[in-house]
């Protein structure tokens, strides 16, 4: 059987050409890193499994994740000068925030956004008060969007990056 003629091996060989795109983009931009490691496959199935965001102020940006991620109960799995992790209870999604592996200053993508599913409108108003008490800043108050398919806010980091919180 031809493997690439069946549905999993076009869908693995489209996401080997995403992650392509992905990388060459970011070699030029600088602005949104993911490696090869940030997939897997699991029955033929492509899911990304971690997302960077960039600071500039690991510390700073550190306490910030910590507390909106607390009412999703995101546990911080590693901790270093450069970087620090928190995986999402119940999945193998990891989120990372990081000093750039380049040594240059993190800046922001347009158009780069990382939405977290938060699993209540709550939880959506909690994260999106919290981010703005801890000085980040509006991109969009918590409200239905898209016909009500899915209760969202959006606000950015205190390094600028841009936070999408939802439900559906």
């Amino acid at each position: 059987m031809n493997r690439s003629a069946s549905p999993e091996g076009r869908a693995l060989k489209a996401a080997s050409a995403a992650l392509q795109l992905l990388q060459r983009a970011t070699a030029i931009r600088g602005e949104l890193r993911l490696t090869s490691a940030a997939f897997k496959t699991r029955r033929g199935i492509t899911e990304l499994i971690r997302g960077s965001l960039g600071t500039n102020n690991l510390p700073r940006a550190g306490l910030f994740y910590c507390k909106i991620l607390a009412p999703i109960a995101a546990e911080e799995v590693y901790h270093s000068d450069t970087v620090i992790f928190w995986q999402f209870k119940g999945s193998s999604t990891k989120l990372a925030v990081t000093a750039p592996y380049d040594e240059k200053p993190a800046s922001i993508g347009n158009g780069t956004m990382l939405a977290l599913n938060v699993g209540s409108i709550d939880k959506v108003d909690k994260i999106f008060s919290i981010a703005l008490g801890l000085g980040g800043t509006s991109e969009g108050d918590p409200g239905y969007r898209n016909s009500e398919s899915f209760y969202g806010a959006y606000f950015r980091d205190l390094d600028g990056n841009k936070i999408a919180v939802f439900t559906r």
